[in-house]
């Protein structure tokens, strides 16, 4: 399984893969990765990895930039890969910034005219050199000067037409609960607090109850 909800919004979190797959995770924690990573946010994650205090980094495609930018110690030495196959595929969420235009602006026309060039491909593509993001525009994941300057963005292309939604859309209003609910107990997860198959079913139970709900 590779959703937490589906399209049709049966909620799917409740199977043995995905309690291993926590078991699995915590079973690093004190391990391979400081004891204290569960209670890490992104700029602590990647502070401890731009020191050299770390040898792998999960995050975001912006970390390669700021990884090679003047000062960073271990600028030069940083290499990019695809999440681990853990037998199901290359996992990867499907995420993004979005851009919308009020109905009750005054300057609807100002407003539609930058949304057209904060998407455009040259923006996009100046988005991709200084800060290392992913562009939509599929297009753009063949542009010559894009892949010298990052080696790794042509890989990327598969990753974004791969990757698996955030049920956002499906859970509408309810999306920060569901995913509340999500992260709590798979901290308690690597925390010690539970086990995968408990965790698992209490988020089946919890999410269950929170779209049912009117």
């Amino acid at each position: 399984f590779r959703s937490i909800v589906d399209g049709e919004g049966n909620v799917t979190i409740n199977n043995e893969a995905a309690a291993q797959a926590l078991d699995r995770a915590a079973g690093w924690v004190g391990n391979i990765s400081p004891p204290g990573v569960a209670a890490y946010m992104e700029p602590e994650s990647l502070g401890l990895f731009q020191n050299g205090n770390a040898a792998f980094l999960r995050s975001w495609p912006y970390v390669w930039a700021e990884c090679q930018k003047e000062g960073s110690p271990v600028k030069g030495q940083v290499a990019v890969a695809l999440n681990p196959d853990g037998g199901g595929g290359h996992a990867a969420a499907l995420g993004g910034w979005q851009l919308a235009v009020s109905k009750y602006s005054t300057k609807q026309d100002a407003a539609i005219k930058l949304v057209n060039f904060l998407t455009s491909a040259d923006m996009l593509k100046r988005r991709a050199l200084v800060g290392g993001f992913l562009p939509p525009r599929v297009e753009l994941y063949d542009d010559a000067e894009i892949a010298e300057a990052i080696p790794y963005f042509p890989e990327y292309r598969d990753v974004l037409l791969n990757a698996t939604p955030r049920p956002s859309t499906v859970t509408g209003l309810d999306y920060n609960q569901i995913s509340s609910i999500f992260f709590k107990n798979a901290n308690e997860v690597l925390t010690g607090q539970a086990e995968g198959a408990a965790a698992v079913a209490a988020m089946e139970e919890e999410m269950t109850r929170v779209l049912a709900a009117p």
